[in-house]
């Protein structure tokens, strides 16, 4: 920052791009230089907003240290006590049953090629910028399902469209009366790319969903990449000139405005790419943007606090679906619940939850790519009285198999209440599919090996592979999907060591090299994603992040990287 001032805003950036072109990035020059052009106008217009020393821009925005200012110490007040909303709903309506297709971070890469390097130093790989004019059909290349990391390697290869399809199909096979997609639409690149063409790939998405899945009730949220630049989304009350998020919100009602979400939730959609919308009898659902609570999203260093005024709209929605007799269900794609979000929109979202939890029958979001949970736990005034279990974010495995396992998808089945009743998990076992076209095509040459993908799209059957890989309720003896059974589960995670690391080869979407994986006590060590010999503590970051029991583990083992 001081550099900033001194030097210039356009010094600075040439320093960075010097850093590119002496390769001293992770990335090659090219990606490397395309990320800082993807960022330099906005965060220039970004830090001469800023009214906070550069110490504490630091490090609120990069996590060097403990920020301090009252700017970013802020504090959200809930205005009854716990439960006292709900002290005169003795009966809720009645529904029918009912099942949601849950759909988490398809990421999908319309430029996945089979037959290049899944390892690479670009944001991307296993496109056609690592595709070469000859090629030699080999096992070291992707296939055209897509390709899970490999221990050791790189692997960042996001979703072929065949495999969104594949998914889609055999979904489709399946009874569901909704859909929750939780974003992330965008690959994870920044090269080539634009506002107008984020705009088109989740256009293209969206036909393809509505074309697989005609006559069903859709319901989305937005991801942190389904914007260009990615990350970052201002608020009204921040002076962001041209580099405000409207264009983004009435590009995407364009898109799915009167479809996937309904007419009467345009205003607060408009405003923050929020809604809310009742999806049956006696259920109501909210679709918050937890981009506002992402500590990538740099322009909260501006103005943190509750941006768009979205946890001060929740907290009144609930209190009258409280007062309808209406049970809800929440979406995002942010967890709350893990470190991914700043500290005091986490406790705030505790807050809430813990007031209103009489009538929140689920919480689902995705963004992690893994399968896990968070336990919420009540906010108490008197720091001696116990918290208790609240709720539960529910973390679904993404689609995209980038940086970690196997494409997943889930069923979510709920009661007559709208009460979450199981939950089923389905996979496609890419490699093994891969192996069988790599069986027919090694050696093959680019010229062949683009017939045999042309032929495999017009015959895929990769559909009739998805498997159920387990129900929740049944794989971890839950007696029911409540926020106590959950917290119970940790707790026989800390003694049942065989236990936990079933949900920890599925937390990495059972891909094969997790089977490696060694859990004590609560913590668990794997060379697959962690580096080898790095403590996992597992149980810890089962409590949501925000939570008085998160802060009393965190003191206990030290920070938690979750």
């Amino acid at each position: 920052m001081r550099a900033l001032r001194h030097y210039g805003y356009d010094h600075v950036i040439d320093k960075l791009k010097a850093i590119c072109i002496a390769k001293m990035s992770f990335y090659n020059e090219e990606t490397c230089l395309s990320m800082i052009d993807m960022y330099k106008d906005e965060m220039r217009y970004l830090l001469y907003q800023l009214k906070v020393p550069d110490t504490e821009f630091c490090r609120f925005v990069t996590g060097c240290g403990q920020y301090n200012d009252s700017l970013y110490r802020w504090k959200f007040d809930v205005f009854t006590n716990q439960f006292e909303a709900y002290t005169q709903i003795d009966v809720f309506p009645e529904a029918s049953p009912f099942a949601v297709l849950h759909l988490a971070d398809p990421h999908v890469s319309f430029e996945y090629r089979v037959g290049v390097a899944y390892s690479c130093r670009e944001e991307l790989c296993c496109t056609n910028r690592q595709m070469t004019p000859v090629t030699n059909m080999s096992a070291e290349d992707s296939g055209p399902y897509g390709e899970p990391r490999k221990t050791g390697l790189y692997g960042r290869c996001d979703l072929p469209v065949r495999t969104l399809r594949s998914a889609l199909k055999s979904a489709a096979s399946l009874k569901f009366d909704f859909v929750y997609i939780t974003g992330d639409f965008i690959p994870h690149t920044s090269f080539n790319f634009s506002f107008s063409r984020v705009i088109y790939e989740i256009t293209e998405q969206t036909r393809i969903i509505n074309e697989a899945l005609p006559n069903k009730d859709i319901y989305v949220s937005i991801g942190n990449h389904d914007d260009y630049p990615s990350f970052l989304f201002p608020t009204d009350r921040m002076v962001a000139g041209k580099y405000s998020s409207d264009r983004l919100y009435y590009a995407l009602w364009k898109i799915w405005g009167d479809k996937w979400i309904p007419t009467e939730a345009k205003d607060t959609f408009l405003k923050g790419g929020f809604y809310t919308a009742s999806i049956s009898p006696g259920v109501r659902l909210f679709s918050l943007n937890t981009n506002y609570c992402y500590k990538l999203n740099w322009w909260l260093a501006v103005d943190p606090e509750d941006p768009e005024g979205q946890l001060r709209w929740l907290d009144e929605g609930l209190a009258e679906a409280a007062r309808m007799k209406e049970k809800v269900h929440i979406i995002g794609h942010i967890p709350p619940g893990t470190k991914e979000c700043h500290s005091e929109w986490a406790t705030a979202y505790q807050k809430i939850i813990s007031k209103h939890s009489q009538i929140i029958n689920g919480q689902f979001f995705g963004h992690m790519h893994w399968d896990q949970f968070t336990v919420d736990w009540s906010v108490e005034d008197d720091p001696k009285k116990q918290s208790i279990p609240t709720g539960v974010q529910i973390s679904s495995p993404s689609i995209t198999t980038y940086m970690t396992g196997y494409p997943s998808y889930r069923i979510l089945k709920f009661d007559k209440f709208g009460g979450l009743e199981d939950i089923d998990t389905y996979m496609l076992n890419i490699t093994a599919l891969n192996k069988k076209f790599l069986a027919r095509t090694k050696g093959f040459d680019r010229r062949a090996l683009d017939k045999a993908v042309q032929e495999l799209d017009r015959n895929d059957k990769s559909y009739r592979f998805w498997q159920k890989m387990y129900s929740t309720r049944a794989a971890y003896g839950l007696k029911d999907l409540s926020p106590n059974s959950f917290a119970d589960l940790i707790e026989r995670f800390a003694k049942n060591d065989s236990l936990l690391e079933f949900y920890y080869r599925a937390l990495y979407q059972f891909h094969e090299e997790p089977s490696n994986v060694h859990c004590s006590k609560g913590v668990c060590t794997t060379n697959y994603y962690y580096r080898t010999g790095l403590e996992h503590y597992v149980t810890c970051e089962q409590n949501s992040y925000g939570s008085t029991k998160f802060t009393e583990c965190e003191k206990a083992v030290g920070e938690i990287i979750s």
